[in-house]
């Protein structure tokens, strides 16, 4: 009877064990499998912005030129798929060169700025003695990192760009067809709604992807200048840098620094300074002077809230997360205050990227 007993109460703690145990699997499970179809949705998102991107510029072109929409849009792509062209034949090699060059002085700069605090007890607690480099390029370059392990892979990877390039290319053509299938699931009374709230999303994202385009283009030029003025090596690879990682508001910028400190360091650590005022300086330039000038029509956004969805989004979602987080976040804002401060509440409000109430 005792062996009974024991063996009843052993039972009933493996099922107590084993219930929690379960939920927690599935709970991971479900995790995961809602994890990566949220990657799915991010990528057709970014085909989303670059459907925008080709349609405005299409339409600009059209008019302005008076060819047929689709031409101008095959005109577009061209002239983009010509100069990713010519930029990886003429400049390509060179940027490669200049990443190894770079790669290679990582352990020559840590060791400069081990020497530059000689006398400070702390650096060593600060400063690695050896540096894995294989953790820090393995993946550096991978446009998908982090994505659930759907598209990591360099086939995951061409996959994923022909995905959003195809989603790109037919949206742009006509959106009107998407749109109208999909304001179909709503009531009829609530569809012509859908319709000004979907135009005014595309319309602020339009008008961020602009913005940011041409701030790029900006931060990058007086990046390169201004390193080449100050005599810091690999100016034009490290304003590339800074105009790609400027894409990103706020960690973007202060993430581009951190190869030409390295530069600086491994050449001479007293050039680190100007590392830093340069990239503050281009860092204020960009914050109060170009982006105000370029996105005039009020795409601006709480920087606390901003750097809140991108460390949130990084986390979840990796490289790609961050990547989209500012864009999210537009169309965030913008649900916000037609959804629930106007509709709802009933106030007059500025719609973000638009001068419409």
């Amino acid at each position: 009877m005792e062996s009974t007993s024991q063996t009843t109460e052993l039972k009933q703690i493996l099922a107590k064990l084993l219930i929690p145990l379960a939920g927690i699997t599935l709970f991971l499970l479900l995790f995961n499998i809602i994890k990566s179809i949220a990657s799915l949705v991010l990528l057709l998102f970014l085909g989303i912005l670059l459907a925008l991107l080709f349609n405005g510029v299409s339409n600009f072109l059209s008019q302005k030129s008076r060819l047929p929409f689709g031409l101008a849009m095959i005109i577009f792509i061209l002239i983009i798929l010509g100069m990713l062209a010519g930029i990886g034949w003429y400049a390509g090699p060179n940027l490669i060169e200049q990443y190894k060059i770079l790669r290679e002085q990582i352990p020559s700069a840590i060791n400069n700025l081990k020497d530059l605090f000689a006398n400070r007890g702390w650096s060593e607690y600060l400063l690695p003695d050896q540096v894995k480099l294989d953790q820090i390029f393995s993946n550096g370059s991978s446009f998908v990192t982090g994505i659930a392990g759907i598209f990591s892979t360099a086939a995951g990877f061409l996959a994923s760009l022909f995905f959003i390039l195809f989603v790109a290319v037919y949206l742009a053509i006509d959106p009107d067809i998407y749109l109208n299938n999909l304001i179909k699931i709503l009531a009829k009374k609530r569809r012509q709604r859908a319709k000004e709230i979907f135009s005014m999303l595309g319309n602020g994202l339009r008008w961020w992807l602009i913005g940011r385009i041409a701030s790029m283009a900006v931060v990058g030029i007086l990046t390169t200048v201004l390193l080449f003025i100050a005599g810091i090596h690999m100016a034009v690879f490290l304003g590339l840098i800074a105009a790609m990682f400027s894409f990103v508001p706020y960690i973007g910028p202060t993430v581009s620094a951190i190869p030409a400190i390295i530069v600086a360091l491994s050449d001479e650590p007293a050039k680190v300074l100007y590392v830093i005022v340069i990239y503050s300086l281009v860092q204020f330039i960009e914050s109060y002077f170009i982006t105000p000038l370029i996105q005039e029509r009020a795409v601006s956004m709480p920087p606390a809230l901003l750097i809140t969805v991108q460390v949130l989004m990084g986390l979840l979602f990796g490289l790609l997360g961050v990547l989209l987080a500012t864009p999210l976040t537009v169309v965030l804002i913008i649900l916000v205050q037609t959804l629930y401060v106007h509709d709802y509440h009933g106030d007059e409000i500025k719609v973000l990227g638009s001068h419409t109430k």
